[in-house]
């Protein structure tokens, strides 16, 4: 059945690969999570994993950026991530979220919240609004 492998703790279930071990997963937040995924299949065009953007398409970024990388990440390897957005991309503020997976504005959320506010809240992003024109 398609809405088991979103369960967790079921074998093979895709919610134990985006949440740390121990986090409590309930069947509404899981269910919640199948019906976001089924729907994603279903739309035509649209990719469930988005694609890498090429180094010239990070270069042209020229807003300030806030990136949030969970520590314990499986799609990808977030230090890397973070030294090439680093790299490429003049105006931005890259962090690695401790004890944090894929959700980790879930599994985080005090600070994933305080980080967040403080760069909406920050004079290099408002000076950065500024020299845009916002």
């Amino acid at each position: 059945m398609f809405s088991a492998f979103f369960h967790p703790g079921d074998s093979g279930s895709i919610v134990d690969q985006f949440f740390l071990k121990g986090f409590h997963v309930d069947n509404r937040l899981a269910n919640q999570f199948a019906t976001a995924m089924k729907s994603s299949w279903k739309a035509p065009g649209w990719p469930v994993m988005p694609s890498v953007f090429s180094d010239e398409e990070l270069r042209q970024i020229k807003i300030p950026v806030l990136l949030l990388l969970g520590e314990n990440e499986t799609i990808y390897d977030p230090k890397r991530v973070l030294l090439r957005s680093t790299r490429l991309m003049p105006f931005i503020d890259a962090r690695i979220i401790p004890g944090a997976k894929h959700l980790l504005n879930i599994e985080q959320p005090e600070l994933v919240n305080s980080l967040m506010l403080g760069f909406f809240g920050s004079p290099a992003r408002q000076a950065g609004e500024e020299s845009f024109g916002r």
